[in-house]
């Protein structure tokens, strides 16, 4: 069951999580090695901001939408290789009109809904992949597949910056 508090507790959380990577990254030695470059920040700064805008949906749905068919290029943005990256922008976007368009002669029914579903989450996933985010990006796949809808996806992301947390706050600083 969807609840706009566990969203906006799951943001303020991973906020701060992120910025505690950012400052550490920065600042310190105890650094995260997989977050390294601002495509990585802005990738998983769109998860975060996803539950923000979880509690904006119900007033406009036109922002939570746009925001969402966003998040793939942020995704994008981690691939290194500029031609294979634009490549794949285009491509998502071609793939956008005809997943999107009413005249385009497809059934409307759950086939187009689950290729649509299934093509968002390869855009949204190839970038990190690409990028050598194995750790976060199996995490969030295999907490993906084991929940039972998709509005139980905050355990996902909360347990990606508990993991974020844990390294910065324990690991590093007692085991290094």
């Amino acid at each position: 069951m969807w609840n706009e508090h566990v969203s906006l507790n799951t943001f303020l959380f991973g906020s701060f999580v992120l910025g505690l990577v950012l400052y550490n990254n920065l600042y310190t030695p105890y650094k995260i090695k997989e977050i390294h470059s601002l495509a990585a920040y802005l990738f998983l700064a769109s998860i975060l901001l996803t539950q923000w805008i979880q509690t904006l949906v119900v007033r406009n749905i036109r922002i939570g939408i746009g925001f969402l068919l966003l998040m793939p290029f942020l995704g994008l943005s981690l691939i290194r290789d500029v031609v294979l990256r634009e490549w794949l922008a285009i491509f998502y976007v071609f793939w956008m009109i005809a997943m999107c368009r009413p005249d385009t002669g497809l059934d409307w029914g759950f086939h187009k809904q689950t290729f649509f579903i299934l093509g968002w989450f390869f855009f949204l996933w190839i970038g990190p992949l690409y990028a050598g985010l194995w750790i976060e990006t199996s995490m969030a796949l295999v907490l993906w597949a084991c929940t039972d809808t998709l509005s139980d996806w905050y355990w996902l992301i909360q347990l990606l910056y508990l993991y974020y947390a844990s390294i910065l706050l324990w690991i590093l600083p007692f085991c290094v």
